[in-house]
């Protein structure tokens, strides 16, 4: 009673999943044949996925973002200038003989960045006088006006603030992506080690119907024996099917991990 309620409980559970196979694929199930052993790739070999490097773009265009906003608030222009210039005290003649001259020579330049709200600038030169003595000459300047647009502002911290958030999208994507690939690598060696072992339990069984066969034939074994050694051959090929299936699942996972 027990094997009987076993045997319609299976049956049940095929039916659905006949049924789930015709909704997911549209087709019929037609038996399962030379299962193809899986090929998993190198998951170690990628650095990463398609999602991880969409976050990367993404967090690099917001960051260009605020760059171009900063440079259009507050552009950089480099200025220069100069000037030269002199005096000549005349009284009697250009030179006079008598009294202070007072000729003078000088030569300056200028240099610096200014922006809408802000300048930096330096100045240096001297000055000869008629003795030819010089007096070097260096000066700075800087001023910031305050007052800038409200708009503008606001605008410049909404782009800071997308890069904060696609910094955080980009390193979850990344931590998310590690994280399914050591959990898909550790599934990978779990399964390769449960067909090795499989493989092993299957060659000793068929030892042991090949042993079976033998004593029949020497009248030392009955036909229960050959049938009972048989099943458990048969059982274990299905088990090898099974085993083969996830298998290629798990290859299909690896594959969608790493494209």
């Amino acid at each position: 009673k027990r094997a009987e309620d076993s045997v319609d409980i299976g049956k049940r559970e095929k039916e659905e999943l006949l049924l789930r196979f015709r909704t997911v694929t549209g087709l019929e199930w037609d038996g399962v044949e030379d299962i193809p052993e899986p090929a998993f790739p190198d998951v170690f070999s990628v650095a990463a996925s398609s999602e991880v490097n969409e976050a990367a773009i993404e967090l690099h265009i917001a960051e260009e973002d605020v760059l171009i906003e900063e440079s259009e608030q507050n552009p950089r222009r480099l200025t220069i200038g100069g000037s030269a210039g002199g005096s000549a005290e005349i009284a009697e003649g250009l030179y006079p003989v008598t009294g202070e001259r007072e000729d003078s020579l000088y030569l300056n330049g200028t240099i610096g960045w200014e922006g809408d709200d802000w300048s930096v600038s330096a100045t240096g030169g001297g000055q000869w006088n008629d003795e030819f003595d010089f007096t070097p000459s260096l000066s700075l300047y800087a001023s910031l006006q305050s007052g800038t647009a409200e708009s503008d502002e606001l605008r410049l911290r909404s782009l800071r603030n997308t890069v904060r958030v696609r910094s955080d999208d980009y390193y979850d994507a990344r931590r998310s992506f590690e994280e399914e690939r050591e959990d898909i690598w550790g599934r990978i060696l779990t399964w390769q080690r449960e067909k090795a072992e499989l493989d092993a339990e299957i060659e000793y069984q068929n030892a042991l119907y090949g042993i079976a066969l033998a004593r029949y034939g020497k009248g030392l074994a009955t036909e229960e024996d050959i049938h009972d050694a048989e099943l458990d051959t048969e059982l274990l090929g299905f088990d090898r099917d099974i085993l083969l299936m996830e298998g290629l699942a798990l290859q299909t996972e690896a594959e969608m991990l790493i494209l």
